[in-house]
């Protein structure tokens, strides 16, 4: 992967973060309506999806092997972890549908957090960081009951990064960025990429399986006629 110019420019930080970013959002978008549970795969695609979601544990664990001793999440107090709602999507699901640890259920699309309930939390933090506010213990469970993400404890996610949503990943910040070298930017910056190409191969499989299940059903619809 070659770069001309600083590596952290806004072109390539949109090419190889945001944009598989948007398309993984996309397909979200696509799969909110989609009836997910109720498609069976045969079980030639069973190996095939068994063989991506493997795919996405080795992504996702060398991912954690370069995010893991970064200190850019733990300074600024879970801002990309605001919003109390499922954050495993039907990606997450259709990968490990079949696996050894299959959800029980998924979110829907992309839902950004109340911006006044956001800012309002984060200001209670820094006011209360600064001894400017002193929060009882109470107050601030329910401000992080109603704020932020219920796998989030007081060390940071609960899930290793194999086990982390897929959405949880592939968002990075501009800090997060700016405080990687060189080349554990243009590793990560391949990964993300490799991640949302196997997002999209889960997608492309899904779509064969859904559509063998439509056929089956219009031909018995027809036998009936």
């Amino acid at each position: 992967m070659f770069m001309f110019g600083s590596l952290k420019n806004g072109f390539y930080t949109w090419k190889y973060f945001h944009l598989p970013m948007r398309k993984l959002h996309i397909l979200a978008w696509y799969l909110q309506n989609e009836e997910i549970k109720s498609v069976k795969f045969t079980p030639v695609s069973i190996k095939q999806l068994n063989f991506l979601n493997n795919k996405r544990i080795n992504i996702q664990e060398k991912i954690g092997n370069i995010s893991k001793d970064n200190d850019a999440c733990k300074k600024c107090m879970g801002w990309c972890c605001i919003a109390n709602y499922n954050f495993f999507g039907a990606i997450d699901f259709l990968a490990r549908k079949y696996s050894n640890d299959p959800l029980e259920d998924y979110g829907g699309i992309w839902k950004p957090a109340d911006n006044c309930l956001v800012l309002r939390y984060h200001l209670k933090n820094f006011f209360s960081t600064l001894g400017l506010w002193n929060r009882s213990s109470e107050e601030k469970s329910k401000a992080d009951e109603a704020c932020r993400c219920t796998h989030l404890s007081e060390k940071g996610c609960i899930f290793s990064y194999v086990d982390r949503p897929i959405r949880c990943l592939v968002y990075t910040c501009r800090a997060f960025r700016e405080s990687l070298q060189n080349d554990e930017f243009i590793r990560l910056a391949y990964l993300m990429k490799e991640l949302q190409s196997t997002g999209y191969e889960i997608f492309k499989l899904y779509k064969i399986e859904r559509t063998k299940l439509h056929l089956k059903i219009l031909f018995q619809y027809w036998m009936c006629i």
